[in-house]
Parts: C-alpha cells; structure tokens; sequence
C-alpha cells in the first residue's frame, strides 16, 4: 500500500512540474529539454537540461515503483496438503513452478532466524534431502502462523 502511495505521489509531482513549466514558459519540458533555445531566456535555456533532468527522473522513479508493484501482485504462491503429498507452487504471471513432497519425505515447517537479527526469518519446508523456501512474500508474523498451521496439519496425518 505504501509503495502504492509513494509511486503515484512521484508521478503525479512529475506530471505537476511539468504542467507548472508549461503554463509558465508557454513551452512543454521535452522542447525545453531539446537543442532548440530560441524563445527562450538565457536562465531558463541554460537550466533546461536541469529542470527536465528533474520531471524525467520523478516521472521514472514513479513509473519504476508502480512496475514494481505491479510485479508484486501477479507473484502467487500455493502450499496445498494432498492425501499423500504436499505440493508447493509458486508463479509468476505464467511461468508456473511446482514441488510435491511425500508425507513420508516433509520433516516440517521451520523459522530460520538472521543469527544477527538483521533480516526477518524465512520459512523453509525441510524435507529429507532438500529445504524450500515458503511464504517469501509475507510479513514476519504471517510466517509464524503459517508455520504453526502448516506443522500442526502435518502433526495430523
């Protein structure tokens, strides 16, 4: 939701600067921007390179954080407890990754911490020969229950 905020804030403050300099000017930043410095003071054509430095830069600052969002929420993962194995997908867009487990392989559902409490905890699925990485896009408390969901689901087999 943050980044929501942040990103569309970015963006409109470009889109603003570059419609104050038109009503100003007369002129639009991508001319201002340009080779051409006729009509134009000898102050404002010598920072027309800084100004439409400035809305360009906001503009993709914006425009890289409403991507970056908008990547977030075509991620999707599944964590799905089947009559004999646990099956663990996770996708991007259409690209589509799936694991399944036997019952018999998962040990359980770990919190590993930072041993220097720098990062949050991941949530791994240990099993026999290998551990996957669970929930990686959720917040620290959310891993604890799901871990604690996960673990008592399996305690129940």
């Amino acid at each position: 939701m943050w980044l929501a905020a942040i990103g569309l804030t970015v963006v409109l403050t470009g889109w603003i600067v570059m419609f104050s300099i038109l009503v100003v000017t007369g002129k639009p930043v991508f001319i201002l921007a340009g080779i051409m410095t006729r009509g134009l003071t000898k102050s404002m054509a010598a920072s027309r390179f800084l100004v439409a430095g400035f809305v360009f830069f906001a503009l993709a600052a914006g425009i890289g954080e409403l991507t970056s969002m908008i990547r977030h929420n075509t991620l999707r993962e599944t964590l799905t407890f089947g009559a004999d194995t646990v099956r663990h997908g996770r996708s991007v867009g259409k690209i589509e990754r799936f694991t399944e487990h036997s019952y018999s392989t998962v040990r359980s559902f770990m919190l590993q911490r930072d041993p220097h409490g720098l990062a949050h905890a991941k949530l791994m699925l240990k099993c026999q020969s290998e551990e996957i990485e669970v929930g990686e896009y959720l917040a620290s408390g959310d891993r604890e229950w799901l871990a604690s969901v996960c673990n008592s689901m399996l305690r129940g087999r």
